[in-house]
């Protein structure tokens, strides 16, 4: 993999770092107190302003009671909000604004409305605990009855659920305990916090820890060919006096951004971050705009209900589950009907991206979710990863999805949607590596349409597998390059007759081209092995490879946007012989 923009100007502070932020560099080590990130930390856009009514926010300088000019701004963004027709934009300088928003802002198609910030400068939406971040000296004391490095927070926290943590400086997430015994015992697994309902203090203990454990993405030959996507576990080394570092703690009901039936509004240029269960709750809203956005995710990064059109550009959401985390620590093992043990920490991230419908009792109709395009962008760094099944008429190109414990992308529908103008689900040019399983299914609901997977590199345990609900009718599976385990290639023990599964010109690296068992109602087609590339970290073909000239031709009607680069017979994979690169990732900085 080629990097195109693997050192960026940061957030807090302002410093150079590498794309994955791997441990064991010394440079990384002393730059940032914690632990190296393991994604590019967000950095200011100059993007000019655009020309027509414009208002101005500054949480440094501005009043709520000012005019809100550029000269005299106001203080909040709710001030903002609160003012904005359509045709304004609403600048924001740069700094960290502590709020909770909730946005119903009205545009039009001729006069949307823009909530950017101000160009060369970052703002930051955040609904954490502000103290632990800019007062963090004086917001924790030691605590001597509990173990070694354990402190606990000054100020007492009443009436609260539970907790979220990241560190600030690294925004790696911080484990959150169920008991006291394991952030003090032999069941610790890293830095974490836990809340003492009884008290309401903060317990906080950053103690070294040392991970084991097996590295995901597990092809060898993924390894060879593209050794920077593959995610390893790291250990903790850090500080671990948390009155030396800036801690972003948010209580569980804190959800920074709420955008309900906001129509034609687009977000610009901003950081969202210090949600604790949602970060980005939105419902209803029409033809909305995420450009150069970056979530945080807590347990859900954007949850959104019934909306659409929606475009998400050139951004990100990241998840939580720290690089010293395995999968077993956060399952559930406390269910009534089957108990294996106790809980340890709770799944800080589970999902980031959850599409959902309409109850009957919520009052409002609205037709599902739908013509989303979501491109360029990336998700990272959770349990699961993208929920696409419940959205009607969807693209999903040219992104980043990495680093999950489960599965990477989700494709089940959790209710029918029944549209009869439904066109085929595509998910195509897309990089989706480190992940237990690449897609999967678990909802029982039947969907409305087709969906096309197309011109992806995959690298993963198992490709397809299902959770135990019927998966997709329509399926088109073609043009991918991927790196698998070839018994885990197409694992759907819930495939039934009659459901028309088509897998052509797939490319599949270091195994057989054939499933590891007979799949009903699968058509093969054109699946060639090779591994013969032209050279470790890259997937380009070469003259030699068996994969050129070795596809079948694709129906006229399925999408291809390489169909014309193609001289002779189809090549098997992602790329075409001598094509270009495929870029993905927020602005396409990553090139493989």
């Amino acid at each position: 993999m080629k990097l195109t923009d693997c050192t960026r100007r940061v957030l807090f502070p302002i410093l150079a770092i590498s794309l994955h932020g791997h441990s064991g560099a010394s440079a990384e080590q002393e730059a940032f107190k914690s632990h190296p990130p393991l994604r590019p930390l967000p950095q200011a856009s100059n993007r000019p302003l655009e020309k027509g009514p414009a208002y101005f926010v500054d949480p440094a300088k501005g009043n709520d009671a000012f005019a809100g000019t550029e000269e005299t701004p106001w203080k909040t963004i709710a001030q903002g909000l609160s003012s904005l027709q359509a045709g304004d934009t609403l600048v924001l300088r740069g700094g960290t604004y502590y709020e909770h928003l909730y946005c119903s802002a009205a545009g039009s198609a001729e006069k949307p409305i823009t909530i950017r910030s101000y160009p060369g400068e970052l703002a930051i939406v955040d609904g954490s605990f502000r103290e632990f971040f800019e007062d963090h000296r004086n917001a924790w004391e030691p605590f001597p009855e509990g173990s070694p490095g354990e402190f606990r927070s000054r100020t007492t926290y009443r009436n609260l659920r539970n907790l979220h943590g990241r560190f600030g400086d690294s925004m790696i997430g911080l484990q959150i305990y169920y008991y006291i015994e394991d952030l003090r015992g032999e069941r610790y697994v890293g830095p974490g916090v836990w809340y003492n309902r009884l008290t309401g203090r903060i317990h906080i203990r950053l103690q070294h820890y040392k991970a084991e454990g097996a590295v995901r993405g597990r092809s060898e030959l993924a390894r060879k060919f593209l050794p920077s996507p593959l995610h390893e576990l790291h250990s903790y080394a850090g500080e671990t006096d948390p009155r030396n570092l800036q801690l972003i703690i948010a209580p569980f009901h804190s959800v920074p951004l709420v955008i309900d039936k906001s129509q034609h509004t687009r977000f610009q240029d901003l950081v969202i971050r210090g949600g604790a269960y949602d970060v980005v709750d939105i419902r209803h809203a029409e033809h909305l705009v995420f450009d150069n956005v970056v979530v945080y995710a807590g347990t859900y990064g954007i949850k959104a209900q019934n909306t659409g059109p929606f475009k998400f550009q050139n951004s990100a959401i990241y998840g939580s589950v720290p690089p010293w985390s395995t999968r077993g620590e956060t399952s559930l093992r406390e269910r009534p009907w089957q108990s294996k043990g106790r809980n340890l920490t709770r799944l800080n991230t589970h999902a980031l991206l959850i599409p959902a419908t309409s109850d009957e009792y919520s009052v409002y109709y609205f037709p599902y979710n739908h013509d989303w395009e979501i491109s360029y962008s990336e998700f990272t760094d959770g349990h699961d990863g993208v929920y696409l099944g419940d959205i009607v008429n969807l693209k999903f190109h040219h992104n980043y999805v990495h680093n999950f414990q489960d599965d990477g992308i989700y494709l089940s529908s959790f209710r029918p949607l029944y549209n009869p103008q439904a066109r085929p689900r595509e998910i195509y040019q897309n990089f989706i590596g480190a992940c237990l399983i690449t897609f999967a299914y678990g909802g029982d609901a039947r969907a409305s349409s087709e969906v096309h997977v197309y011109r992806n590199i995959i690298s993963g345990s198992y490709t397809v597998s299902d959770h135990g609900g019927p998966p997709w009718e329509g399926m088109r599976w073609y043009h991918n390059t991927v790196f698998s385990d070839p018994r885990n290639l197409f694992d759907l023990r819930h495939t039934k007759p009659g459901q028309t599964w088509q897998v052509r010109n797939n490319l599949i690296i270091g195994g057989t081209a054939q499933p590891g068992k007979p799949q009903e109602g699968a058509a093969w087609a054109g699946n060639v092995s090779d591994d013969k590339l032209e050279k470790p970290g890259s997937i380009q073909l070469t003259k030699e490879s068996t994969a050129v000239d070795a596809g079948e031709p694709i129906p006229g009607d399925w999408p291809d946007p390489l169909r014309e680069s193609e001289t002779g017979k189809p090549d098997a994979g992602a790329l075409p012989l001598g094509a270009e690169p495929l870029k993905v990732g927020r602005n396409g900085r990553m090139v493989f």
